[in-house]
């Protein structure tokens, strides 16, 4: 069986602040966006205002559970949206409009340090090919692998 994983990753200092393991399909990335956020705000106590994501999580109704958040989202959207019956279209359009603001670029730029965390934990956390039979195995694997980054991160920070 084949995993999926998503990172919330803290702009400022490139640091992982949530994972998620989920279904390898679209759809179960994009799910995983509203549930990272509301555990980083309860949990963390962080004020999520702004999340930068790839074309994976360009998913109408999930786009739609995060502005009911009040989470502004950059996310590249494939073409103007025309089908406005569909569910989620008028987040869509939103968030193609946002595509042409400073913002966007900005969060888009940032947005690939999170490739650094994904790079780091299949090279050195030997992610890549995990051992481990089921989620709840994983997460708990990709936890650790995470938190190992952060120690990294963070001494890497103070030096």
């Amino acid at each position: 069986m084949t995993h999926g994983a998503s990172v919330l990753m803290e702009n400022r200092n490139g640091l992982c602040v949530g994972m998620a393991v989920h279904s390898p399909f679209p759809s179960g990335e994009a799910k995983a966006a509203p549930k990272l956020v509301k555990r980083a705000r309860k949990e963390l106590g962080m004020a999520v205002e702004t999340l930068g994501a790839d074309a994976g999580y360009d998913n109408g109704p999930e786009l739609e559970k995060l502005a009911g958040m009040e989470v502004v989202v950059h996310v590249p959207v494939s073409g103007k949206p025309k089908d406005k019956d569909r569910p989620g279209a008028g987040a869509r359009e939103v968030a193609w409009r946002r595509m042409k603001t400073k913002g966007y670029e900005t969060s888009m730029r940032i947005r690939k340090r999170v490739e650094e965390v994904f790079g780091w934990m299949k090279t050195v956390g030997n992610q890549a090919r995990t051992r481990f039979v089921g989620r709840w195995r994983l997460k708990e694997s990709l936890m650790m692998t995470g938190a190992a980054y952060n120690l990294i991160r963070m001494a890497k920070c103070v030096t």
